[in-house]
């Protein structure tokens, strides 16, 4: 059994929409794929700065300058070695697939950066982790006309049609520290100090949620396992068995050292999550199977997931996939002894475009496996700390998109990105995230009765959404969602799922509405 605690959304500092939107999108997305491919011509000297302080100013000036290699520098070596390990196989398959031109890789060109009169406080976290709050002075990108050549028309194109407009445009972004201050977080590592973009978004969203900060050097202990093997395998029992813990002390802490450090604000929050998720029967996950091979030598190895079987059961219904190395196939039940009432497969080299319309993305393992051919699980990266074994996330990310990139046909580009986008917006599975369906009263002084009969019309809801269609491309203002008459399909199906939560229990037929007591077949 496994939680996962809520998440607080991001709000975006004031800004022009639209011209807001084109220049950030721009800038995020060239700098991030120009940075990957230029990682691995920065020097991995761990000097760093003097100060806390120097180490930001260092940054804003090799951002201002465009030295793209000036700005890996100044992140931590950890941080640094994690992508520059992972990305030096990128360029070539993004260049054959059509989606990236020739690139400077030392200097970003077609967007500029300035930073003027900036002013900067200093507040430590810890003796080797301190904030650096920019209060006063402004920051100005400009994207020049035509701007991001390194983005091929056929690569936004797709972003396009995923939701992401990179406007070619000349437009301008420009914010205001003194009314809008931004926080960057340094570390000491390597002998001296670095802006370490990890601590920096971990700050921003401890901020959000109002935590304290939290006393660094208290989460748990780095344990790792025995072999690269068990590291995987071990990982997706503690998933199953609801140890967020175990989960976290898998990680290798040379590239997770943030997580580590933040574990006494999110971790408690977590392991409750998937207690009380346990205690109500509100998600559970079986691991039924795993197998794996590994390959490579020396201090990194990479793990490849062969064959798994789970089951997953939220409050109204059971999740079952298996995935043999070469295909997934998901069903869904009601319970154990109903017959399925949707199923799904995907396999290696089904490239088809329906299967962004018709894969069941309610669960996290049908989320992953979009690798490879198809329908692989990512291919873990494992590295070797002190005689144990650590998943490196970065390196098995990013090297799994490598592999993915070398297989997939040039012509199917497309089905990929579709695939990718439609599993990033199903994030984790919608509905098994261990978090119960309560309704919308959140008055204090609720009575126990509206609570209750709340999360019965929550419940009752979420059975009639069964068998809506999967997660597929965004609705737009041309094509707004179509509310249709439910089919006798659809009815017997809720009718049984209702009938099923009054006979487990978690309904109770007195809150249910005449006409569905009497659909259901149901007494008072």
């Amino acid at each position: 059994m496994v939680a996962a605690p809520a998440s607080s959304p991001v709000s975006p500092a004031e800004a022009p929409p639209s011209r807001r939107t084109g220049i950030l999108l721009t800038v995020g997305l060239v700098a991030l794929i120009v940075v990957l491919m230029a990682t691995f011509l920065a020097f991995t000297t761990d000097d760093g700065a003097d100060t806390a302080e120097g180490a930001a100013h260092a940054m804003m000036g090799a951002i201002q300058d465009g030295d793209l290699v000036g700005v890996v520098q100044q992140l931590p070596p950890g941080e640094r070695r994690a992508v520059v390990d992972g990305t030096q196989d990128l360029v070539a398959p993004l260049q054959r697939l059509g989606l990236l031109g020739s690139v400077d890789t030392g200097h970003l060109d077609g967007v500029s950066f300035r930073f003027d009169d900036v002013t900067t406080t200093t507040t430590q976290l810890d003796k080797d982790v301190q904030a650096i709050d920019l209060t006063g002075g402004t920051f100005t990108a400009e994207l020049a006309p035509g701007g991001a050549p390194m983005l091929t028309d056929k690569a936004r194109t797709i972003l396009d049609r995923n939701g992401v407009t990179v406007d070619a445009q000349a437009s301008t972004y420009r914010r205001d520290f003194a009314t809008d201050p931004l926080r960057v977080v340094a570390i000491r590592e390597g002998g001296g100090w670095h802006v370490s973009l990890a601590y920096s978004v971990a700050e921003a969203l401890r901020s959000q949620a109002g935590a304290p900060a939290p006393k660094m050097g208290t989460g748990p202990p780095a344990i790792g396992a025995a072999t690269p093997a068990e590291a995987v395998s071990e990982f997706a029992t503690a998933y199953a068995d609801g140890n967020p813990g175990r989960v976290l002390d898998l990680i290798y802490p040379d590239e997770a050292r943030v997580l580590y450090d933040y574990a006494p604000i999110f971790l408690p929050q977590a392991s409750a999550a998937a207690k009380a998720a346990t205690e109500r029967g509100t998600y559970d996950v079986q691991l039924n199977q795993l197998t794996t091979s590994v390959s490579g030598d020396g201090p990194v190895r990479k793990v490849q997931v062969t064959g798994a079987d789970l089951d997953i059961r939220d409050e109204v219904k059971k999740v079952h996939v298996t995935y043999d190395g070469k295909c997934l196939h998901t069903d869904q039940r009601l319970s154990d002894a109903d017959a399925p009432y949707r199923k799904s497969d995907t396999c290696d080299g089904d490239w088809g475009a329906d299967d962004v319309a018709t894969r069941d993305r309610d669960n996290p393992l049908a989320n992953l496996a979009v690798f490879g051919g198809g329908a692989d699980l990512p291919t873990f990266t494992v590295v070797e700390r002190n005689g144990r074994w650590f998943i490196s996330p970065v390196r098995t990310l990013l090297d799994s998109l490598v592999h993915t990139l070398d297989e997939v046909p040039p012509d199917k580009v497309d089905v990929l990105a579709d695939r990718l986008a439609a599993s990033w917006r199903a994030g984790a599975g919608d509905g098994i995230s261990g978090t119960p369906l309560t309704g919308e009263v959140t008055r204090p002084d609720a009575t126990d009765a509206e609570r209750r009969v709340a999360r019965t019309t929550a419940l009752v809801e979420a059975c009639g959404r069964l068998l809506a269609p999967p997660v597929s491309a965004p609705a737009t203002s041309a094509s707004p969602p179509v509310t249709a008459p439910a089919d006798p399909a659809t009815e017997q199906l809720t009718q049984s799922c209702v009938r099923n939560l009054v006979t487990s229990g978690r309904v109770d037929p007195a809150d249910l509405t005449p006409a569905q007591r009497l659909a259901a077949g149901v007494g008072a």
